[in-house]
């Protein structure tokens, strides 16, 4: 906690004026409510009051703000986590975990389910004549083409990086033809 204090202390004084003052201005509110209708209350109860429950409201508030906080940052895990760095597709881990939850639940309700896998021809030799640079420039590129592709046919499926020059297709619904033909690049359906 101690750490999120000294990290957003700007941001925190900043908006931690604007929140007492709020706090403040309801619970006074509140409180003009309450003495109307019972007026024989005594003053230092109403102030009392007033300070308890701006002091309830800003821990509910912080309280509010650093588990929101914890919850982006364990998503922007997650996603850093399934996501290969280099050509930004989701990786192989994530591909395991998928077909784990995917596959049983295609069995089970007899949908049909179509993996395809294609591998960049030569990779590793070309890799060591051209040089890893240039190899991650390959990547990259042919990782933007199947997702430029797979978008503009409407393939209901996902990519993964597998490993090396290797990328896996899942597809959850349609045919076996109609899949080829999403990875299909146009050249008699050799997808290399």
């Amino acid at each position: 906690m101690s750490y999120y204090l000294s990290k957003n202390r700007h941001r925190i004084i900043d908006t931690f004026v604007e929140y007492e003052v709020a706090t403040f201005v309801f619970s006074a509110a509140a409180w003009l409510i309450v003495l109307a209708v019972r007026r024989d209350m005594p003053h230092g109860f109403a102030l009392a009051f007033v300070l308890k429950f701006m002091i309830l409201m800003t821990i509910v508030h912080y309280g509010n703000v650093f588990v929101r906080e914890l919850v982006t940052r364990f998503n922007n895990y997650e996603i850093e986590v399934n996501t290969d760095p280099l050509t930004n597709m989701k990786n192989r881990r994530l591909l395991d975990k998928v077909l784990n939850e995917v596959v049983p639940y295609f069995r089970v309700k007899q949908l049909p389910l179509t993996l395809g896998m294609f591998d960049i021809d030569s990779f590793k030799q070309f890799n060591d004549t051209y040089g890893h640079d240039m190899g991650d420039y390959v990547l990259t590129r042919v990782a933007n083409l199947v997702n430029d592709t797979l978008q503009q046919r409407n393939a209901d499926g996902q990519v993964f990086r597998y490993g090396g020059g290797r990328v896996r297709n899942c597809f959850s619904r349609g045919n076996s033809r109609r899949c080829s033909g999403a990875l299909s690049n146009g050249n008699g359906g050799d997808s290399r």
